[in-house]
């Protein structure tokens, strides 16, 4: 039994409507593990091979990047981090939003299924990251076995006010605290809990434990230190502590070294006495101190001034408080937890208004890092690829004018449960729907947005539009109707001779007369007059159809089943083929160029697949990545797609259709492409070669910088070098390569490699080299234009009449970094780590999610 187009259930609260909600015991063995993805910069992969050939793009072969959605709306109110001992392994929770890891240090994250929107208020780990336990502030104390891809919710301990939670080295024994409360503590790893009624009920803040999970130490928001040594059975208030409004409380392996801060303002205090005896440690001063850590020996420690209310500078110390060092370069934020892994070198901090920042240096320099990550549901374009526009699960709209390389937020339609979206031919007109609201329309590419209240609030599934934007259609799920609107949205028709079912997508034809409609659990429907009359094609069988698309004149069709086959007709949907070839899986969203003999299907929790024969054969394009795949889009032509992934980012892909205009060695003029990269933004670009009249280029070839013998150490090179060989009977020969590439040329410095050195070198002031820009196509390109003299510098052969000359353009890494901080251009990347996670994302499928209790932070923690 598939998942179909359901949206956003509550994974923990299925209903049985019908069989087509999952129980979570039946979707854990449904969804597929997904690779971790991690966004690098491209760091040139350009080498000299043999023999040099022309790399030219392939049908089926796609150049997949990560789009740059990184916007303010991305950041979360974190409220805890945890990390393993090697500081690898990170966790953290975000109030009123899911749980987050990262198995790389932080530098890529992951939304985690089962801890979906909660009231989140403290994360711990174990030693090695598999076993994590989260707290919610007025709810349950949840916990993992697997590194945070499943959750279990620990009702045992009942739903309370918790603010933190502290874990052995194993995961064993835990320990949590309940503002107004007791102490509760496990030894099952959380499956059943002790009230500790012995610690008293006060305002605990937070507790920290020892390896062995014995020693127990916690503090009162207005009270004392309290320590246990025999696992949170008894406790003793440490008066000598003071009393005061802590909020942090750090232990070292063996429970020994314990570090305590106040907020106030107030001190940080410690214990190398298991708390027997405290001093205040007036080096750190009188701040409003939140959160502190401490490494294994409780020698370092890093301590962070903020709150809601009060901002403020991350301290670390190496001589267990004595003296610190405020780390102003992390900057003046509202820090609200920080995490060390156990040798105190790898530090992660958290604001509660949004920020993530790692160490790796114990402090000295800090690296913000963003989860990037939204419920991508829907995702459509304009006819030349160029105009896009997606939309997020209980977010915004957000709009593109250059294919996706930067996004524009759309507040004015609001934050809202949005499901689909579609566009004109031009892009102009956009259309997206609410499940569980209104029907909004666009006349201007998605800057003002109008609610068509006249169709009623439904739960919309999939909305749809003709080239002109003038005929909409969408379908409703949960047993709804088909509804048709002829002006643009303004008025709709209910269609009702088609019947109420569970809608699950719809296509149309260009002209919008024709119409391809398919139910899950149910058949595909045609209408050829707008959706006034339906017919019900029986042949192809009733199914959990998920997905259908449309050529532009309506006659050819392909339609995707979750946990089956792709299916293509010729004929307007009344016979079918079952095209096997692609395999049976778990689709989620298809598209279709205008002509239908290019096709694109994304699977939930798996590859995306294209097909250039009208989906005889399909390619499976694993530089993308396994992923919740959840809708799909193309350009006219099939040459351009965008795709987007349920909490995670919007990948594009270009497939070059340019090919070499003569092959090696019979002319003047060659075409190249940049080298193939599976990694690399700029694989297989165009690169074209002139030399001039009656020179004769032998051999020519772009190549890759990292299998060189050595590797430019200043200088990157994203668009590789070009290697070639030429013949001439002049001394002075003018070369011109031309680059398609969004790079500017202040941003480039024309460069060369000596393979007879193994050295690196700028093209002499002889070569009289100048980069100009010029459109091509209407795409962007860079002009290296300079003089290469016979037996010169630049030439690497002796033989008179013979020229050999591998040169490129380099970007500093100066340049670069500033790129990668701006998101400029076309550098971002993917690369594909072969760790694989399981099910991830706050919520899995298309349906409508209910929204059930918003639970507020109680916290007051200044």
């Amino acid at each position: 039994m598939g998942f179909g187009r359901q949206k956003f259930l509550n994974i923990k609260k299925y209903s049985m409507k019908k069989g087509y909600y999952q129980k979570l015991g039946i979707a854990k063995k449904i969804l597929i593990k997904l690779s971790t993805v991690t966004t690098v910069l491209v760091y040139v992969l350009f080498s000299v091979v043999s023999p040099l050939k022309t790399v030219n793009a392939t049908n089926g072969t796609f150049s997949w990047q990560k789009s740059n959605t990184d916007l303010l709306a991305d950041k979360y109110n974190w409220t805890s981090v945890a990390s393993s001992a090697d500081g690898n392994m990170i966790a953290a929770v975000a109030n009123n939003n899911g749980i987050y890891t990262s198995a790389n240090g932080g530098i890529t994250w992951s939304t985690q299924i089962g801890a979906e929107s909660r009231s989140w208020s403290s994360i711990a780990s174990s030693f090695d990251g598999t076993k994590l336990s989260a707290t919610v502030n007025g709810g349950y104390i949840y916990t993992s076995t697997d590194s945070g891809a499943t959750w279990t919710e620990q009702s045992d301990a009942g739903t309370r006010n918790w603010t933190d939670i502290a874990s052995s080295s194993d995961g064993t024994k835990l320990a949590a605290t309940v503002d107004g409360g007791y102490i509760y503590t496990s030894t099952d790893s959380g499956a059943t809990w002790t009230e500790q009624t012995n610690s008293g009920i006060r305002l605990w803040y937070s507790v920290a434990s020892s390896s062995d999970g014995t020693k127990l130490s916690a503090v009162v928001n207005g009270d004392y230190v309290y320590t246990s040594t025999d696992s949170g059975a008894t406790w003793t208030a440490r008066v000598s502590s003071g009393n005061r409004y802590y909020g942090s409380i750090a232990s070292s392996s063996d429970g020994v070294n314990l570090a305590a801060s106040a907020g106030g303002p107030g001190s940080i205090v410690t214990s190398n006495d298991s708390g027997a005896t405290w001093t205040v440690q007036s080096g750190a001063g009188s701040r409003h101190w939140s959160t502190i850590s401490s490494s294994s020996d409780g020698a370092r420690l890093v301590a962070q001034v903020g709150g809601i209310f009060n901002t403020g500078s991350i301290f670390t110390s190496i001589d267990s408080g004595v003296t610190w060092t405020e780390r102003t370069i992390a900057g003046t934020r509202h820090w609200w937890s920080v995490a060390s892994s156990s040798d105190g070198a790898k530090l992660t901090a958290v604001t509660i208004d949004g920020s993530i920042v790692i160490s790796t240096n114990g402090g000295s320099s800090w690296t913000e890092k963003t989860t990037d990550i939204k419920n991508w549901i829907s995702i459509t374009s304009s006819s030349d690829g160029t105009k896009l526009a997606a939309v997020s699960n209980n977010g915004y709209i957000y709009t593109s004018t250059n294919s996706g390389v930067t996004w524009t937020e759309r507040t004015s339609a609001g934050n809202k449960d949005w499901i689909s979206v579609a566009s004109s031919n031009d892009g102009t007109k956009l259309a997206a729907a609410v499940s569980g609201g209104y029907i909004y329309t666009s006349t201007d590419s998605g800057v003002t947005w109008t609610e068509q209240t006249s169709a009623g609030s439904r739960i919309w599934n999939v909305i749809v539009t003709s080239d002109d934007g003038v005929k909409l259609a969408s379908v409703v799920w949960n047993t709804g109707y088909i509804y048709t609107s002829g002006d643009s949205g303004v008025t709709w028709t209910e269609q009702t001779s088609v019947g109420a079912r569970d809608w699950s997508s719809i296509a149309s034809s260009s002209d919008g007369t024709k119409l391809a409609a398919v139910a899950y659990g149910g058949y595909i429907y045609t209408s050829g007059d707008s959706g006034v009359t339906w017919t019900e094609q029986t042949s192809v069988g009733a199914r959990d159809w998920s997905s259908i698309a449309s050529s532009s004149d309506g006659t050819k069709l392909a339609a995707a089943v979750s946990g089956g086959y792709i299916y293509t007709s010729g004929d307007s949907g009344v016979t079918w083929t079952e095209q096997t070839s692609a395999g049976t899986r778990y689709w989620q969203s298809i598209a279709s160029s205008s002509d239908s003999t290019k096709l694109t299907a994304g699977v939930l929790g798996g590859y995306i697949y294209t097909s250039g024969d009208s989906g005889v054969t399909w390619t499976e394009q694993t530089s993308a990545g396994t992923r919740y795949w959840m809708s799909i889009t193309s350009s006219g032509d099939g040459t351009k797609l965008a795709s987007a992934v349920l909490g995670g980012s919007i990948y594009l892909a270009t497939q070059e259709t340019e090919t070499p205009p003569v092959e090696n060695g019979s002319t003047n003029t060659v075409g190249l492409v940049t080298p193939a990269s599976s990694i690399s933004a700029f694989s297989l670009r165009p690169v074209t070669l002139t030399t001039p009249t009656g020179t004769n280029i032998t051999s020519s070839s772009t190549v890759p910088e990292s299998s060189l013998a050595t590797q430019d150490s200043a200088n990157q090179y994203p668009l590789g070098l070009v290697n070639f060989q030429m013949t001439t009977n002049q001394t002075n020969n003018q070369i011109v390569l031309t680059f398609e590439t969004n790079l500017l040329p202040s941003q480039v410095t024309p460069r060369k490699f000596n393979p007879n050195t193994n050295s690196y070198s700028n093209l002499p002031g002889s070569a009289g080299a100048t980069v100009t820009e010029a459109t091509i196509n209407g795409k962007h390109h860079l002009v290296l234009t300079y003089t290469l003299i016979d037996n010169g510098e630049l030439d690497l052969d002796p033989t008179t009449g013979i020229v050999r000359d591998p040169v490129g353009l380099a970007v500093s890494n100066t340049t670069y970094d500033e790129l990668a901080r701006t998101g400029e251009g076309y550098i971002k990347i993917i690369a594909i780590v072969s760790s694989s996670i399981l099910m991830f994302g706050i919520v899995l499928i298309k349906l409508r999610r209910r929204r059930g209790t918003v639970y507020k932070m109680i916290q007051t923690r200044a």
